[in-house]
């Protein structure tokens, strides 16, 4: 079933003022000015306060500060702190401009603070002010959004219509589907500029009902619409690439408003953080890749042979490019962690025969060192879904970084079958790390004591990155370990379901 409907309105003020005169001259520079809007008028602050939580469709609060009863103080500082209030936009229209008054108000959050004019020519101005703020409030991509709802209860569908028909400042051309794979036919057919999904489909259960839609479809903004009321699924949603998270029984008009809208928008600037982010790596990768392939062929002779000495420069040059080039990755990988653009290619696959094939890979560089690698495999299943890159890329970082501080001794590999999940840790026999430690290691930028004192340079990304992936695969991570006797890290993943 397809459903669309068009909602448009305009915006609700609240003028709170006691003086007749000021109220018509206000009303009439607002009519002036081209400012279209429905206005309710409150003389006191008690007033104001009872329409605002009695109404649920005031987008906009002009406030005089001088009131009888109430004072306008009084007004602002309970707006800001009612969580059913406080998103509210609040604009102070005083005749005081003593700093401490302009000071208090910015200081209780005011978004606005314009001092009433003596004049009434200069109301119209004052109108235009207020007309502008409010447009850069509420600026939006566009004048219409297109939104496709995924729900199959119609009457919370419908709900999410009558919420939007409340409280809208554009357009809103709303697409309605009962199941994850209608979604994904309409997803082909036209543009949305953000999806309402539901979390439980006749089809589609939970969070894999996102990971399905979003590995579908990346770039599309996505809020998890649910009625389940639960911190670490709202907390996985957003980690994973959600928009926002919102409970069917918390919704009001001006609260689904602005979700929608600012979650176009942050996905907008995500975007196109991630566009410019491309760029920039493309042209750092560009010249490092000539100058990694020419220095390789001085190496190799192909223009003439090089003496000893020139040869051991240009290894120099070459190794230092492959070096850039793991840095120039690493930056790319935290970039996108930082802005949400990691996005997951998930597939079935055996870890431990992963595993192996990294550890064969590095076998070369330990033995060079003159240390041993293990791999220690137990008995059981490891298939897992999720991104062979990027799980390849954590042991690898594990493995480089017990290498760092692995002088003499062994490194090891294991791999075990813990039912629905699977164990995996590297342990070494190197320097180690003090408790306070262990506890930052992961965070960004973080770099040992042993590490700062040793002469292997980096930035402090690895580990970081490493958590990073294994939070977006819903797996842990943690290190253990003992100064002067070695450290083990160990994450444990889900394993493939059915």
């Amino acid at each position: 079933m397809n459903t669309t409907k068009k909602i448009k309105r305009p915006i609700s003020i609240l003028l709170v003022e006691d003086n007749e005169g000021d109220i018509r001259l206000i009303q009439e520079a607002m009519k002036e000015a081209g400012f279209k809007n429905i206005t309710t008028v409150a003389k006191d602050g008690s007033e104001a306060m009872n329409i605002l939580r009695n109404s649920k469709n005031i987008d906009l609060v002009i406030l005089d500060l001088n009131l009888p009863g109430k004072n306008g103080r009084d007004v602002l500082k309970d707006i800001k702190t009612d969580n059913n209030l406080k998103h509210i936009p609040v604009i102070v229209l005083s005749s005081s401009s003593a700093e401490e008054d302009i000071v208090n108000c910015y200081n209780m959050y005011a978004n606005c603070y314009i001092t009433k004019p003596l004049e009434i020519a200069e109301y119209q101005d004052v109108m235009k002010k207020i007309e502008t703020f409010w447009l850069n409030l509420a600026r939006l991509p566009k004048n219409k959004i297109n939104l496709l709802v995924i729900e199959d209860n119609q009457g919370d569908a419908r709900l999410v219509e009558e919420l939007l028909l409340k409280s809208g400042h554009v357009d809103f051309d709303i697409d309605t589907v009962e199941n994850f794979n209608d979604g994904t036919e309409e997803m082909l057919k036209r543009n949305f500029d953000l999806v309402l999904l539901d979390l439980n489909l006749p089809d589609s259960k939970g969070m894999e009902t996102f990971q399905r839609f979003h590995a579908k479809f990346p770039a599309v903004p996505v809020i998890l619409f649910t009625g389940i009321s639960d911190e670490d699924i709202g907390i996985e949603a957003i980690r994973t690439g959600a928009q926002s998270y919102i409970l069917k029984q918390d919704l009001s008009p001006a609260y689904l408003e602005r979700t929608i809208r600012f979650s176009i928008e942050r996905n907008r600037l995500r975007l196109a953080a991630e566009d410019l982010l491309n760029i920039i790596v493309h042209e750092l990768r560009t010249p490092m890749a000539i100058i990694k392939e020419g220095s390789l062929q001085l190496i190799e002779g192909i223009h003439g042979q090089l003496s000893d000495k020139q040869k051991e420069f240009v290894k120099m040059v070459f190794e230092n490019s492959e070096k850039m080039e793991g840095l120039i990755t690493e930056l790319l990988e935290m970039a996108r962690i930082n802005i949400g653009t990691m996005r997951l290619d998930i597939a079935s696959f055996d870890l431990g025969k992963e595993f192996k094939k990294t550890c064969d890979a590095m076998a070369g560089i330990f033995k060079k060192k003159k240390l041993s690698l293990g791999l220690n495999i137990q008995e059981g299943n490891f298939f897992i879904d999720a991104d062979k890159k990027r799980i390849g890329r954590v042991l690898s970082n594990l493995l480089a970084n017990a290498l760092k501080f692995t002088e003499k001794g062994k490194v090891e590999v294991a791999l075990s079958d813990l039912q629905d999940k699977i164990l995996c840790s590297v342990a070494d026999t190197g320097t180690g790390m003090s408790p306070s430690e262990t506890q930052q290691v992961f965070a960004k930028y973080q770099q040992s004591f042993a590490f700062a004192k040793s002469r292997v340079k980096g930035i402090g990304l690895g580990l970081y990155i490493c958590k990073s992936i294994i939070d977006a695969h819903s797996g842990v991570i943690y290190a253990e370990s003992t100064p002067g006797k070695g450290s083990k890290f160990t994450f444990i993943l889900p394993k493939k379901q059915g």
